[in-house]
């Protein structure tokens, strides 16, 4: 608590003012106090202009303590973020002080955070040489290890035991835990069996508490691809086989007799590491990481009412955390808030400006309050970003959702406009776009058929229309997941098209 965080804070306090009745002027004392107020930058706003001003008192009055002074002055540059001065400050003490573990550490740290992995490679590597049991050291290693790596694809055991083994060397050391946490939440372990989908059990014929929880995050694979995810909400035998109940019913082609493959991954685990983070810390932009993951931990499998605080909190601790701004948006997004949505997607886009999950997101959003203009100038932007990064991974999944919003801008158009052209290329909009998802085995909204229907009525192609109505009423009796469908469709999505559904469906 912060009572136990304060006590060695104000014990040091204590010796620093009993030392300074003494000789204030005592180069110890001096240099003491520079690193307590060092020590204090968080938390206090006029800390690091003292710790600067004790260390140049240093430096000018004994020359013989300047290198003291000097290492000093220059964590303190890296604490005001001029990481440039500083590295220049560590690099000549190397020089003069190559066995000083501190300076090698301020170098790399300080190369990390102008995005120079190498030099932070080469200076954490000699730090780790002089001392391999720096948990700091070791948590910045395994960050520049990942740097390249796609977070969802993260699989390099190297660096989730460095992680793994800073904790263990400091167990209250926030950013390790919160980095451990990082890599849990994206590590899935495959199930020894597999499953068969019922609705929303997953049936297997062997024992899943071998490996299996409530509360675990389970990801099911189907001819070789992602299909679903959801939690486990209970586990139950029934004669000689198991059923799991999940949070999320099953897509509907998951709803045969194939077998299924099952990833699971421990969030009970991941909360316990996070809460731990964010209790071990003062400083805001650590509390600010850990609550991200929280909050992260509950958007996964739906809960946006869980999420909510969680995000709402990261981003008040720290207002530059981008991607806890788009979250936020989400997950208002997803509970009805659009202008706090609006407000949270603007801001992310400001930090962020070249991301294309938060321009996608800005288009939705705007196209739910009927901002046209806005709406098509984000879903543009997208769009173009698209055509240049489509063949990468990791940007495919957007092009579904660029092309929905695109299809109901076009439908906006044709209802101003009146003209046939428009709403025949509307409905061409719309039925390419069904086919992009489907093709990606992406639940294609009931809103999406209902809306082509009306169009092809629109037309006067009364038999089209008709059949696409009855597809509709189908759809509706067979979706038994009431509102967890909308869910489901949330939490794969950055953004949250609500189409209206009209009256000509009854």
């Amino acid at each position: 608590d912060k009572e136990t965080r304060e006590a060695p804070r104000q014990k040091a306090q204590d010796f620093i003012r009993r030392a300074d009745e003494i000789n204030h002027e005592w180069p110890p004392t001096m240099l003491c106090k520079a690193y307590f107020w060092i020590g204090d930058c968080y938390q206090v706003q006029i800390a690091l202009n003292n710790a600067a001003r004790y260390a140049d008192d240093l430096s000018k009055k004994f020359h013989h303590h300047s290198l003291a002074s000097s290492l000093a002055t220059a964590t303190i540059l890296f604490h005001q973020t001029k990481y440039v001065h500083s590295l220049r400050v560590f690099a000549h003490l190397i020089q003069v002080m190559p066995q000083r573990i501190s300076t090698h550490l301020g170098l790399g740290l300080g190369a990390l955070a102008i995005g120079d992995v190498v030099l932070a490679r080469l200076a954490l590597k000699r730090t780790l040489m002089i001392n391999p049991k720096n948990a700091v050291a070791l948590v910045a290693t395994a960050q520049t290890q990942q740097l390249y790596q796609n977070e969802e694809k993260v699989s390099d055991q190297n660096t989730t035991q460095m992680i793994k083994r800073a904790t263990e060397l400091k167990p209250s050391y926030s950013s390790a835990l919160s980095l451990l946490a990082h890599r849990h939440f994206w590590q899935w372990h495959q199930a020894p069996f597999t499953v068969q989908g019922k609705e929303n059990f997953l049936k297997c014929m062997d024992d899943p508490w071998i490996c299996l929880n409530i509360g675990f995050d389970v990801r099911l694979a189907h001819d070789g691809e992602d299909a679903f995810q959801a939690r486990i909400i209970g586990i139950y035998k029934i004669k000689n086989f198991w059923m799991i109940k999940i949070s999320m019913a099953l897509s509907e082609h998951l709803l045969n007799d194939a077998e299924l493959h099952l990833y699971w991954r421990n969030t009970m685990l991941i909360e316990e590491i996070a809460s731990k983070a964010y209790y071990c810390t003062n400083i805001p932009a650590c509390q600010a990481e850990a609550y991200f993951i929280l909050g992260r931990n509950r958007h996964a499998y739906g809960d946006m009412t869980g999420a909510l605080p969680y995000y709402a909190h990261a981003c008040l601790l720290r207002p530059e955390f981008s991607v806890a701004q788009f979250r936020l948006a989400q997950v208002h997004a997803a509970l009805g808030n659009t202008n706090a949505a609006i407000e949270a997607a603007r801001t992310a886009n400001k930090l962020a400006p070249d991301a294309l999950e938060i321009t996608l997101l800005l288009g939705v959003l705007y196209l739910t309050i009927n901002n046209i203009q806005e709406s098509s100038k984000n879903i543009s932007s997208t769009l173009n970003a698209l055509k240049l990064n489509g063949k990468m991974e990791c940007f495919q999944r957007y092009q579904y959702f660029a092309h929905l919003t695109l299809a109901k801008l076009s439908e906006i158009s044709a209802r101003k406009s009146g003209k046939r052209s428009i709403l025949i290329d509307t409905i061409s909009k719309y039925e390419s776009t069904s086919q992009l998802l489907e093709n990606n085995s992406i639940h294609v909204p009931i809103e999406l058929w209902n809306n082509l229907g009306v169009l092809y009525f629109d037309l006067g192609m009364v038999t089209k229309a008709a059949l696409l109505f009855i597809k509709v009423i189908h759809l509706l009796l067979q979706d038994v997941r009431g509102s967890e469908s909308n869910i489901q469709y949330y939490h794969h999505s950055p953004n949250l098209l609500a189409f209206k559904r009209r009256s000509l469906i009854t």
